[in-house]
């Protein structure tokens, strides 16, 4: 909106949104349904209507025939008459409705009549003869798909459930069948048929013989036959058989030309009453008649197909072909070879051979004749070869190869037979198995079954194999030491045997890995350690791998403890019974292993124990001054403390007059530290030491003036 307000603002201005929803148009329509139909006359039947998109409160109006009926419901149930047409109409209260309201598609209802059942029976014969099996007949009315008989014989049951009863009746038998129908709207059931009484006459023996005007003729000339009837009725039946087979008229005489060994019969139909053993067959007459002789001939080769190049004989077999037929061969329909029954010639592919045959017998038939034709398949030579493969070249020691024959024209069951070294091995198969030796030398001699085959048997390409030896995988592991001091670094050192160009090594200790891939190991081992490595390597035919190896045990001795040193005048004392060694500033003092060593000269003296291969550290350092202030008597009248410390300590000196001093303190590597001269003390005296910028560690201070040194070892701790 643009105002024109004076003074406006916001101007111009912008609405609220609205935004527009748009449903789709829903078409309405409904199904309806009948729970049966066809029904019965008098059945109610149920109308369903199906809606769509009916909404949430559909209206149903049905109608029958176009009347309204029922109430607005999705059901409706009536009794209808036949041709009754049902709908519904359904009005939708859904929006968006289209096609509302809706008609439904229209059921016609179909309303059978009920139906009466009936049955009427039937015999196929009535009269009978005795003995004659009669069969029943029930001719059901309205009885349904699927009706139950009941056959009855003078009222006891008979029969099974069927239209048809058959059974050999006696005279004045009286049958009915009692139908039980499953029509839907049938009454009167079950219902029991008309009955039928049964007129049974007793039987006459029907027999007929046959005589021939002649038993031995020759081909070509006619025979007469004629029958003699046994109660044959007014009116019997006659039918001529040869050799089976109907000919003939319906009379007593029948005539013909027969063939060599056909046999004549006659069957006569009685017309009599309960005639026995009707139709009745006569005797058999077989006639001897000289044939007619049909010539026929048949040729076969020696061989079809052949290789180019071949002789193939060709043999005619005659049939009918006298004491001296003649023979005349054709190839490709030219005459072609002698008068024999054979013929030889090399053919080319796809010559046709035929033979013609001229009987000289009597009554021959189809002379001359000529034979079935032989179209010949000449095949190129085909050369055969075979080449041999092995599933693995080279092979370890121990293990089996397969060796495959791979043949080429070997045809459909070539025969194969493997050599090691020019010796045979194997079966007749295209493979072969067997654990190698290094060198052999394996082929396949190929003999081929193919037609046209060149070159067999073939020999195959050689296959020298390979065969490395099995090496086995081991790994033995030794120490720098097995016994070693604790806090002792040992060096583990692994010696594969056929370890390959990049073994692997997995290091032990007490069953748990430790250590890199790599064959040294170091560490510091605790007493009792178990010590083991495992070897993995990669060289061809190698067994045993991962290898463990030999395990080694470390023994561990404790370091014993520094010893105390003491000083009496001129003799030294170690806290330790044994296992002392003396040392001076110039160093160890040759033969001094005794717990006692007696000093001959001024200077700093400390002893180490060993026990086991393990040295103790360094005891105390005494000064010993054999003349002026003995190192004894120095040291009893000097404190440092405290003592361990971290750097600052005190240092307290007691002596009966005046002296003077240099206080020097030395690292414990021989190294000064700190220097302070000129201190000057008479009676008691105490200063305040500082040297907490040194690192921890072992540390020697020593007061120093003409008559001698007094030391004391401080332990700076941080």
């Amino acid at each position: 909106l643009t105002s024109n307000l004076a003074c406006p603002t916001g101007n111009p201005a912008t609405s609220n949104t609205v935004t527009m929803t748009v449903n789709s148009t829903l078409p309405v329509s409904v199904a309806i349904a009948a729970s049966s139909n066809p029904v019965c006359s008098g059945s109610s039947v149920t109308f369903t209507a199906t809606p769509t998109n009916g909404g949430t409160l559909p209206a149903y109006q049905w109608k029958v025939n176009g009347v309204n009926a029922g109430t607005n419901s999705s059901i409706y149930s009536y009794i209808p008459l036949n041709n009754d047409a049902v709908t519904c109409v359904l009005t939708s209260n859904t929006s968006c409705a289209t096609g509302n309201p809706a008609t439904s598609n229209t059921v016609t209802m179909t309303v059978n009549s009920t139906l009466p059942v009936s049955v009427a029976i039937a015999a196929s014969s009535n009269p009978v003869c005795s003995g004659f099996s009669v069969t029943f007949t029930a001719t059901p009315t309205n009885g349904g798909t699927l009706p139950a008989y009941q056959w009855k014989v003078n009222g006891v049951n008979a029969g099974t459930n069927s239209s048809t009863y058959s059974y050999i009746p006696l005279n004045n038998d009286a049958v009915t069948c009692v139908l039980t129908s499953n029509l839907a709207c049938q009454t009167g059931n079950p219902t029991t048929s008309n009955t039928v009484t049964m007129t049974v006459n007793s039987m006459l023996p029907v027999s007929v013989t046959i005589a021939a005007s002649s038993t031995n003729i020759c081909s070509g000339n006619p025979v007469t036959f004629t029958a003699t009837p046994t109660n044959g009725g007014t009116n019997p039946f006659y039918q001529w058989q040869v050799n089976g087979t109907n000919a003939g008229t319906n009379s007593t005489t029948f005539s013909y030309m027969p063939v060599f060994n056909d046999a004549i019969t006659c069957v006569m139909t009685s017309n009599a009453n309960c005639a026995s053993g009707n139709p009745a067959t006569s005797n058999e007459i077989t006639l001897t008649v000289n044939p007619d002789l049909p010539v026929s001939v048949t040729i076969g080769a020696s061989s079809n197909p052949v290789c180019t190049g071949n002789t193939v004989t060709f043999t005619a077999t005659p049939f009918n072909g006298g004491s001296a037929p003649t023979y005349q061969w054709q190839v490709n329909g030219i005459n072609a070879g002698t008068n024999n029954s054979t013929f030889s010639y090399i053919p080319l592919n796809n010559d046709a051979v035929t033979c013609k045959l001229t009987s000289n017998a009597a009554c021959a038939t189809g002379n001359p004749a000529n034979s079935n034709m032989i179209t010949m398949a000449v095949n190129s030579s085909l050369p055969v070869s075979v080449a041999t493969n092995v599933s693995s070249n080279p092979i370890c020691s121990g293990n089996p190869v397969t060796f495959t024959a791979t043949p080429t024209n070997g045809g459909t069951t070539p025969t194969y037979q493997w050599l090691v070294n020019g010796v045979s091995v194997g079966t007749n198969s295209p493979t072969y198995s067997y654990i190698p030796l290094n060198n052999d030398a394996v082929t396949c001699l190929l003999t081929s079954n193919a037609t046209c085959a060149t070159g067999s048997p073939a020999i195959s390409n050689q296959i020298v194999m390979s065969v490395t030896q099995t090496i086995h995988i081991s790994v033995d592991i030794s120490a720098s030491t097995s016994q070693v001091c604790e806090g002792t670094s040992v060096t583990f050192t692994a010696t594969p045997t056929n370890g390959g160009t990049a073994p692997s090594y997995q290091w032990q200790v007490n069953g748990v890995n430790a250590g890199t891939n790599s064959p040294t190991f170091s560490y510091s081992p605790s007493n009792k350690d178990s010590v083991v490595c495992i070897l993995t390597t990669d060289p061809v035919c190698a067994v045993g791998s991962p290898a463990t190896s030999n395990m080694l045990t470390m023994i561990v001795n404790a370091i014993p403890s520094a010893p105390v040193v003491t000083l009496s005048h001129d003799t030294l004392s170690s806290t330790s019974a044994s296992g002392n060694q003396w040392y001076t500033t110039t160093g160890l003092i040759p033969g001094a292993t005794s717990q006692r060593y007696v000093v001959t000269s001024d200077g700093l003296y400390w002893s180490k124990v060993t026990s086991n291969n393990c040295t103790s550290a360094n005891s105390d350092t005494v000064n010993v001054v054999l003349t002026g202030i003995e190192g004894h008597a120095v040291n009893s009248i000097i404190e440092v403390y405290p003592n361990p410390n971290s750097g600052q300590f005190n240092v307290a000196i007691m002596t009966t007059m005046e002296k003077h001093f240099d206080l020097l303190i030395y690292h414990s590597l021989g190294s000064l530290v700190y220097e302070e001269k000129g201190l000057v003390v008479n009676g008691n005296f105490e200063q305040n030491v500082d040297i907490s910028s040194l690192p921890s560690g072992i540390y020697y201070l020593i007061f120093r003036n003409s008559d001698g040194d007094i030391l004391r070892k401080i332990i700076l701790e941080k």
